[in-house]
């Protein structure tokens, strides 16, 4: 076979194009399949806020007509509303520790995204973990099971429950297993558990069965 050298066409300068590095879609007006449009991150404060109040319009209220076990109610900074949706900002978030809240709160992104939550002006000013633990220590557990019970007469009366029915009645799995982890031997029921490191954790166990 012969060998040639093939000839390269004559390139016109009109053909050649250039486009500018600031340009806004590089790739307008070029064949082939559009990108779909980016959809733009919820925040996640307004989500929480939007399904608050489309299953629970009165949750801020319920949260506002706790009692209060501070004394001097009038001279708190932070109402007991605020306190409470902290500690559910918190379990929400899977926040592992007091600690690490308290850094989500340094950011004044999280505290300022909770006041718009309660109804109030966004503000930079946010609870110490400490503060927020004090206050649940000194509240009536029953003050938190009035709140639960009206949580779930809402959802029983919107049927939001209806599906997890069996044979036409509510089953309920309550798993209260380790609720309290303790350094030492807190009482004479505690369990323990000694790890490979040869620390030795005890639990406080508390079993619960189900109900209908």
């Amino acid at each position: 076979m012969g060998k040639r050298v093939q000839e390269v066409e004559e390139v016109d300068a009109r053909d050649i194009q250039s486009e500018r590095a600031d340009h806004p879609d590089p790739r307008a007006n070029k064949p082939g399949r559009r990108p779909k449009p980016r959809v733009s991150e919820a925040n996640a404060a307004e989500v929480h806020q939007d399904v608050l109040k489309h299953f629970f319009p009165d949750f801020v209220n319920w949260l506002r007509e706790v009692r209060d076990p501070r004394k001097n109610v009038g001279a708190c900074t932070y109402p007991i509303e605020y306190i409470l949706m902290t500690v559910l900002m918190m379990h929400c978030g899977q926040t592992g520790s007091r600690r690490q809240l308290g850094r989500e709160l340094a950011g004044k992104r999280l505290g300022g995204n909770i006041w718009r939550m309660i109804g109030k002006v966004y503000s930079n000013v946010v609870c110490h973990p400490d503060t927020m633990n004090g206050v649940l220590e000194a509240l009536e557990a029953e003050e938190l099971e009035k709140l639960i019970v009206r949580i779930v007469t809402r959802l029983r009366k919107c049927r939001m429950l209806d599906r997890f029915r069996f044979d036409g009645l509510l089953t309920v799995a309550i798993d209260g297993t380790k609720i309290l982890k303790f350094k030492k031997c807190h009482c004479e029921h505690c369990t323990y558990q000694t790890h490979k490191n040869g620390k030795t954790t005890y639990w406080g166990i508390l079993h619960i069965p189900s109900k209908r």
